[in-house]
C-alpha cells in the first residue's frame, strides 16, 4: 500500500515510468511517506546508510556500478546539508544523482520552525536543476507537480549527466498508507534528433496544423 499523499504517489509513479529504481535512504521521519511507499513496491531497490554524507557517496558507487541514475532520500532540515560534498563530486564527474529531500511547508520558512532551513535553494549552484514540488490540493496543482517531476528526471541526463534535486513538502510525516495503486501519471519524453522514430512522431501529428520555424 502507498501513501495517501498525492504528490508522493505522483513522484513514485514517474520514477517507475523513467526507470529509476535504486535509492539510498538515511534515517528520519519527514520522508516516511516516500520510503514506506517504496518499500511496498518491488520495483524499488533501497539501500540503508545511516549517515547522509556516506549515503551520498555510496550512491556514487551505485551509479558507477549500474551506469544509470541513482537517488538519495533524506528527512528535512540539516540532514540535507550532508549531501553537498557528493553533489559537487557528481556535478564535475557528470553523474546523474537524484537528490530527494523531504521538507516542511514553505510558509514555515524563516519562522524559527525546528529543522526548517533553506534547503529549497541550498543546491542551486551545484546541481543542473532544483525543483520544489507543490502541495497538491487540486487538479491544477497535480498537473504542475507532474510537469516539475518530469522536467527534473529528464534533466538528469540532458546535455550530459549531472545531479538534480527534487524538494518535496510533506506537512505531516506520519501518514496513512491506504492507496492500493499508483496513479498512471503522464510521462514526458525528450525527443532527440539523433534518435527519433519519425513514423511514430508523424502519427501523433496526423490531422493537426503544423508550423515549422527555422
Amino acid at each position: 500500500m502507498y501513501s495517501e499523499k498525492r504528490n508522493v504517489c505522483q513522484l513514485l509513479s514517474l520514477l517507475k515510468a523513467h526507470n529509476i529504481s535504486h535509492f539510498v535512504v538515511s534515517p528520519g521521519s519527514r520522508h516516511i511517506p516516500i520510503v514506506i511507499s517504496m518499500e511496498a513496491d518491488p520495483f524499488f531497490h533501497l539501500y540503508s546508510v545511516v549517515d547522509e554524507r556516506s549515503a551520498s557517496f555510496f550512491a556514487i558507487g551505485l551509479m558507477q556500478r549500474f551506469r544509470e541514475p541513482v537517488g538519495v532520500i533524506c528527512t528535512s532540515g540539516t540532514a540535507s546539508a550532508n549531501y553537498c560534498s557528493a553533489i559537487n563530486e557528481c556535478l564535475y564527474q557528470e553523474l546523474p544523482l537524484l537528490v530527494l529531500t523531504a521538507d516542511r511547508e514553505e510558509c514555515l520558512r524563516d519562522q524559527h520552525e525546528d529543522q526548517m532551513i533553506r534547503q529549497s535553494t541550498m543546491y542551486t549552484s551545484i546541481t543542473k536543476m532544483v525543483v520544489n514540488l507543490p502541495l497538491v490540493k487540486d487538479e491544477k496543482d497535480a498537473w504542475f507537480n507532474n510537469r516539475l517531476i518530469n522536467e527534473a528526471l529528464l534533466e538528469l541526463t540532458h546535455h550530459g549527466n549531472g545531479p538534480v534535486q527534487i524538494n518535496i513538502p510533506i506537512p505531516e510525516h506520519m501518514d496513512k498508507f491506504n492507496t492500493e495503486k499508483l496513479p498512471a501519471e503522464r510521462k514526458i519524453s525528450r525527443i532527440e534528433l539523433g534518435n527519433v522514430n519519425w513514423e511514430k512522431i508523424s502519427s501523433l501529428l496526423s490531422n493537426k496544423k503544423i508550423l515549422i520555424v527555422c
